[in-house]
């Protein structure tokens, strides 16, 4: 959430008074470091404070299903951020099926996403070419080629 805040204010930089402000609230007579944390619900307050000087902001995590063990809190704290006074806020979270996070999620919009023969088809094509352009020594067994490979049905 701090790398968040920090790309919203270089964005910004009138965010940079709500971050001060947020400082001087939660860290009073400290200095700054590493040891003195706000916490993740303060930084979110702060999240959306700094919201406010944007008229969208599109935020995209991918991976939620390798957040390890304190995911259900980062859920929390990330479809809490839909919450906004102007709603200026999209989410789109990615994600492997997972039984907790569909459980979490099941009153939002999903949308699955799979990979299809003619999109690893023309992956892979480019990738060759790429290579041919690149490394005139590197060879190609046309035998070798896509149409001739098996399909899952054939396995």
């Amino acid at each position: 959430m701090g790398s968040l805040v920090k790309q919203l204010v270089l964005a910004d930089r009138r965010g940079f008074a709500e971050l001060e402000a947020c400082w001087v609230n939660h860290c009073p007579n400290e200095d700054i470091g590493i040891s003195n944390s706000i916490s993740a619900k303060h930084r979110c307050e702060l999240f959306r404070d700094i919201l406010r000087y944007f008229d969208n902001i599109y935020f995209v995590v991918d991976a939620l299903d390798k957040c390890g063990d304190g995911r259900l809190n980062i859920m929390c704290l990330l479809t809490g951020l839909n919450v906004t006074k102007n709603g200026n806020i999209k989410t789109i979270l990615a994600s492997r099926p997972e039984p907790d996070i569909e459980r979490y999620l099941a009153d939002f919009m999903k949308l699955s996403i799979a990979a299809h023969r003619n999109d690893l088809e023309l992956y892979v094509h480019s990738k060759i070419e790429c290579r041919l352009r690149e490394n005139p020594i590197f060879t190609w067994n046309q035998e070798l080629s896509l149409g001739n490979m098996p399909t899952r049905s054939a396995m």
